[in-house]
């Protein structure tokens, strides 16, 4: 009997008791501070000089209304004091009002507080070289500005600041963020102002940098200078609401005095996304004297005709290069051509890298609108470009020799599907063409379709759009030494081959392929993934693809390795290779589907020439995992001439008596080593003895099979659980064995969720849809009360086995 751990009820909504900051008024520290849980803060709370505020991953700073606009609460830093707000993405730190019921709301409703002000020792264009915000008395000693470039005033990361700005009197509001002679000691990263009634953030002279910036419905500008601001802003999206004004409003110093203190900025990197109706001149506003570099900047969905407020004098130290406008008029002439590179453009390559963006609210609350690759038929790339966010692919988009497609972590390219199959969206890279796609384990880039909600959904509808192919100049098993693939025209130049078996076709990394396949003719399916003559110099490591109506992967000749592959579901076979493919596949699970074919189809060369190209290629560390009612001859397909290596295979749970479809000539060239099969019969029988080592066990050595941690990031993995791997010592196979049972309650949840079975939950760990690992207990509940609402897997460690179980957060 297994041992049945009794659960206690939790509470499921915890309360935590609210510390108050201020006193209505303005309250100056006088000690360091530590703040934690939810913070109500009420007037001006000033971090004095010689003070740090410590704000905890997770805090909420709750700001009372004032009924008096003058007496607005906000939270300052003042010369000489610091603050350490460190957030996480899955607990950022909030400053809000006291009416955000922090539910996903989006109140909408600018003003209800001041905002977050801090002021440093840094240079600023005045002739005093001092100055102060509105709304703070200055007879207070709340000034900013000194000699001090490099001054501390600690570090924002991860921090949301909601619905502030309120006005203290006419033309006197509170920006969101503002930081007045900061310098650059002070670390400004990954910060989200969203609707705010005055600008966004706004820089008063200082030197500090400021990355991954997130602006939102501001009532004015979003990026704002003034005072010879001398820093670098990378890296910004700035989302337009109804009432917004300018994108960025731009002055130079205010000093008048000999020498003048008049330091350029830095810009790069910008996203700016209009909305219908904005301000006919809303792109931004560079004044007299503003100097600084522009570049990288992509402004997309204003209104037809939307130009600049004014670029004044911009020969003075003003740049613009790498401009790229989305509109349906000639735009470039909103900026001035003499120091502006502005191009007009359906097909952006420049702007900020959206998906460091996945932990803010706006992204919680909309979604960064996707860009279009292609117009439905077939379309080769005229330059280098990079990809982020959300991408459609509408039809085959190539990318041409001599070109590189650069795709950032995290981005997800939906194909829309065709009504006529030989017309379906593909990724092709032509021969010479690159792609670099390096994901990582939290934000592995994924391929799909249009249909794919990207909630966790299982659609299990494969053939939804065609799949990935690379094409590269490496040698290949014919007579011609060139191929074409199904479905891509040849008379186009997309064919394979060549003679350089080091060929550099890129890089795939932690890569997601999904839902491919369509049928552009009677047995013409694209593969999830197609290698047709791809060298050694390419790297392919960590890619899954899952429910493709062909085969998962395919080789066609070539020298590329491939590590770390995961195939599920596939219609076809799982592993197929052509055309005297000569690298090595290792470290691959394959899950096989209910209308899986084979795990392995291994053809050799199709050459008749003299002399033959007839290579042998290496697979090893496999373990493929059957499924009830799987075909009967399932293991494998070796045609005549295959010749490679094959070691460390591992079979399990397919039905008993499963075989190989049949292992052709295995005395030219074909060996295998150290297969295992879990079965209730003598499989073994299944391959030729004399190339072969098949044992019969359903205990396997620890020498076989994949190691499925390198897994761990797969959608397969959130979706299912991989028990009793040959590598997991710690996996057990259960045999006659009471029924599992496991359950979450509450399921939805708001905050806490918790765990009971008939067996001994041993731990907890939470993954998002992408199979990002978020958190771990050891205990049988889980506080989820900071993450985002939507689905998330988690898998429940037993004594047994681990079982996968869908969250709802509310």
């Amino acid at each position: 009997m297994k041992k049945i751990l009794l659960l206690l009820a939790f509470v499921s909504a915890l309360s935590f008791a609210q510390t108050t900051k201020g006193d209505g008024s303005i309250v100056f520290t006088t000690s360091d501070e530590y703040w934690s849980g939810i913070i109500t803060l009420d007037g001006k709370y000033v971090v004095a000089d010689g003070h740090t505020v410590t704000i905890a991953p997770g805090t909420v700073i709750k700001a009372k209304a004032k009924g008096v606009p003058a007496d607005a609460s906000a939270f300052v830093v003042a010369k000489g004091g610091k603050v350490d707000a460190i957030g996480t993405p899955s607990q950022p730190i909030i400053f809000t009002t006291e009416y955000d019921p922090l539910d996903g709301t989006n109140l909408e409703t600018p003003g209800q507080w001041g905002g977050v002000v801090i002021l440093g020792n840094a240079l600023v264009g005045t002739d005093s070289g001092e100055a102060s915000i509105e709304g703070i008395p200055a007879n207070l000693g709340l000034v900013y500005g000194g000699s001090d470039d490099t001054d501390d005033s600690g570090t924002l990361q991860y921090v949301s600041i909601r619905y502030g700005g309120t006005a203290l009197a006419t033309d006197s509001e509170i920006n969101g963020l503002t930081l007045g002679g900061v310098g650059s000691g002070t670390t400004l990263d990954n910060i989200e102002v969203i609707y705010n009634d005055d600008d966004g953030i706004e820089f008063f002279g200082g030197t500090v940098n400021a990355s991954n910036l997130l602006i939102w419905s501001q009532a004015d500008d979003a990026v704002d200078v003034d005072m010879a601001y001398s820093g670098t802003i990378s890296n910004v999206v700035v989302a337009m609401g109804t009432g917004s004004d300018n994108v960025f409003e731009i002055d130079g110093t205010e000093d008048t005095t000999t020498p003048i203190l008049d330091r350029p900025h830095t810009v790069t990197n910008v996203t700016a996304i209009g909305i219908s109706g904005n301000k006919a001149d809303a792109l931004g506003h560079w004044k007299s004297n503003a100097k600084g570099s522009y570049s990288n900047i992509y402004y997309r969905d204003f209104d037809a005709g939307t130009t600049t407020e004014g670029v004044v004098n911009y020969n003075s130290g003003l740049t613009f290069s790498n401009v790229e406008i989305t509109t349906t008029d000639d735009a470039a002439t909103a900026f001035p051509t003499i120091n502006a590179d502005v191009t007009v453009t359906s097909s952006p390559t420049v702007g900020a890298n959206v998906n460091a963006f996945n932990w803010t609210f706006y992204t919680a609350n909309n979604t960064f609108p996707s860009v279009t690759k292609g117009d439905g038929s077939i379309v080769f790339t005229t330059s280098d470009e990079y990809w982020s966010g959300i991408i459609t692919l509408d039809g085959k988009y190539v990318v041409a020799d001599g070109h590189t497609v650069t795709i950032a972590p995290g981005t997800v390219i939906k194909a829309k599907a065709k009504g006529v199959p030989a017309d379906a969206s593909a990724f092709v890279v032509a021969k010479g063409g690159k792609v670099d796609a390096i994901g990582t384990p939290s934000q592995p880039i994924i391929f799909t379709t249009e249909y794919d909600p990207l909630d966790g959904t299982n659609l299990e509808t494969p053939g939804q759009w065609g799949g990935v192919v690379i094409l590269g100049n490496a040698l290949v098993g014919t007579d011609s030494g060139e191929a074409s693939i199904e479905g891509i025209p040849a008379n186009l130049g997309l064919v394979y081959g060549g003679s350089d078996d080091t060929d550099d076709s890129g890089t795939l990394q932690y890569v997601s392929i999904r839902y491919g396949g369509t049928a552009l003719a009677t047995d013409s399916e694209i593969n999830g993934l197609t290698l047709g003559g791809v060298g050694s110099g390419t790297t392919l490591d960590n890619i899954e693809v899952i429910y493709n109506d062909d085969d998962g992967i395919e080789f066609f000749g070539g020298t590329v390795n491939a590590s770390n592959l995961l195939i599920w579901s596939q219609a076809d076979d799982a592993v197929d290779v052509d055309m005297a493919y000569s690298g090595t596949i290792s470290n691959v699970v394959v899950a096989m589907g209910t209308g899986s074919d084979n795990v392995f189809e291994i053809d050799g060369t199709e050459d008749t020439t003299t002399p033959i190209l007839d290579r042998p290629h290496t697979v090893t560390n496999v373990t493929a995992i059957g499924i009830s009612g799987n075909k009967a001859d399932a293991l494998g397909h070796w045609k005549s001439n295959a010749k490679g290596s094959y070691s460390n295979i591992y079979y399990r749970d397919f039905d008993a008596g499963t075989t190989t479809e049949g292992v052709v000539n295995y005395n030219s060239g074909l060996t295998f080593s150290n297969v295992e099969i879990c079965t209730t019969d003598a499989a073994a029988a299944a391959f030729p003895t004399i190339n072969a080592d098949v044992t019969v066990t359903c205990t396997p050595s620890s020498t076989v099979g994949a190691n499925t941690n390198n897994l761990s990031w797969t959608f397969y993995a959130a979706n299912n659980m991989f028990s009793h791997s040959a590598t997991l010592s710690n996996d057990i196979i259960i045999e006659d064995v009471q029924e599992l049972r496991i359950n979450l309650y509450p399921n939805p949840t708001t905050d806490m969720v918790n765990v009971n079975g008939n067996v001994e939950v041993k731990s907890l760990i939470l993954y998002n849809i992408s199979g990002q690992r978020l958190r771990t207990s050891n205990d049988n509940s889980m506080d989820v009360s900071d993450l985002q609402k939507g689905l998330y897997i988690i898998n429940v460690e037993t004594s047994n086995e681990t079982i996968s179980k869908r969250l709802i957060k509310r």
